[in-house]
């Protein structure tokens, strides 16, 4: 086969300037690498070598063919190898260098350099900043800058100096303090900073960060107002409760006074009538009754009227006293007033009717408490057992009341007549 030094002097020219072209770009891709790396690829190293060594044997060789001196040696021994060698390392070089420079250009493209990471921080709304231990700056943004300068009146050029001025920031700047500060600048924004220690590469670094926080400042304020707003309403709202109880109170005495006046007025008519005619023994001993039963109510204060307006637990035991009745009661009453005032009108009601229907001297009330509900037991001693009952007013009075505040009233005939009290405990459920 032919070898180089039997081709002509233009083809072993240009195979020359060939192989020094893949020759320095063999050199090229390796320092390439080694500074991408910081340390020498040992493939490229080896080629580039070895492609440089034959790169100068060849020219040894091509310039004694053009002179006419005779080459021995390595030299003769390249000169010597056939064509076939040379377009075959040449190809097999190109190719590599091919595909070293693709995968070369794909790394670059990959590769964030120094100065677009600075820029990409640099573009962020809040604050950033890493520092070393000993709070030298090592990456800062400009916002960081800024904040520093605004809130501190100071250039940053110290990490851990600038968090300790931020602790010492006047109070009209200082929202709150701690390990996350809120301070607001002099444009109005709210800005909160935190202090985080980075180990990275086994190396401890402290990092700083501002946040933007005006938005979320501005809706925590408003959430205050409304809680200020809603507060006010909800005590007018309880004053107006306790305003409409008082009102149906008083509604209620009202028509308790109204309907003893009425009935002492049928008295005094109805006995006046009597006077002026002349009536048999059996009718006026009926209106002597009539006089006994009102007199009897209005000295033991059992009226709506009188209850109403002085409804205490000694007042009720002093007026079933003053007709002959005793009330005993088991358990304490309830610490709410609306709650007591409840069931003590449920004792007044049996009270009444006790003394009126059932000739009792004696009403046992037994109080029990739930986590969630008080109940009471209503009993009497009298002599005349009802098997069945008709709620009147007084009755239908009381249910109306304890259903109005969420409650229950039961009313059985066992062994007498027993009135069951539940109410619940939460205000809540009882409006």
């Amino acid at each position: 086969m032919i070898g180089f030094i039997q081709l002509s002097d233009c083809v072993r020219s240009f195979l020359v300037a060939a192989w020094s072209v893949i020759a320095m770009l063999m050199i090229f891709l390796f320092c390439v690498r080694f500074v991408r790396a910081k340390k020498p690829d040992p493939i490229s190293l080896t080629a580039a070598l070895l492609l440089t060594v034959w790169l100068v044997l060849l020219m040894a060789a091509n310039r004694c063919e053009m002179r006419n001196i005779p080459a021995d040696g390595l030299i003769l021994f390249v000169g010597s190898l056939p064509l076939a060698v040379y377009i075959s390392v040449m190809v097999l070089s190109a190719a590599f260098c091919a595909v070293a420079v693709k995968k070369e250009i794909r790394l670059y493209r990959n590769i964030i350099p120094p100065g677009a990471i600075h820029e990409a921080i640099d573009d962020l709304t809040d604050g950033l900043g890493f520092f070393e231990t000993d709070g030298f700056p090592v990456l800062v943004n400009h916002h960081m800058y800024e904040l520093a300068l605004d809130l501190t009146g100071k250039h940053l050029q110290n990490g851990e100096e600038f968090w300790r001025d931020l602790s010492e920031i006047s109070p009209e700047k200082q929202i709150q303090s701690g390990d996350n500060p809120v301070f607001i600048r002099s444009d109005g924004s709210v800005w909160s900073f935190s202090r985080l220690v980075l180990d990275i590469d086994e190396k401890p670094y402290i990092q700083i960060t501002a946040a933007d926080i005006t938005r979320q400042y501005q809706l925590s304020q408003a959430l205050k107002e409304n809680n200020k707003l809603l507060d006010k309403q909800r005590k007018r709202l309880q004053m107006m409760l306790a305003n409409i109880a008082q009102l149906k109170r008083d509604e209620e005495i009202l028509e308790s006074k109204v309907r003893v006046h009425a009935r002492f007025g049928r008295c005094v008519l109805t006995t006046r009538r009597a006077l002026a005619e002349e009536c048999s023994a059996e009718k006026l001993e009926n209106i002597a009754q009539l006089w006994r039963s009102i007199t009897a109510e209005m000295r033991a204060g059992l009226s709506d009227a009188q209850y109403d307006e002085d409804n205490t637990k000694a007042q009720l035991e002093d007026a079933a006293a003053a007709v002959g009745c005793k009330i005993e009661f088991s358990g304490t009453l309830p610490k709410d007033s609306d709650t007591a005032y409840l069931i003590l009108s449920a004792v007044r009601e049996a009270v009444t009717n006790a003394v009126r229907h059932a000739g009792a001297d004696k009403v046992t009330v037994e109080i029990t408490e739930t986590d969630s509900a008080y109940s009471a037991v209503i009993y009497d001693n009298g002599d005349k057992k009802a098997d069945d009952l008709k709620e009147g007013g007084g009755l239908g009075g009381l249910r109306e009341k304890i259903e109005r505040a969420g409650g229950q009233l039961d009313i059985k005939c066992e062994n007498g007549v027993r009135l069951y009290v539940r109410l619940l405990k939460q205000k809540g459920e009882m409006l």
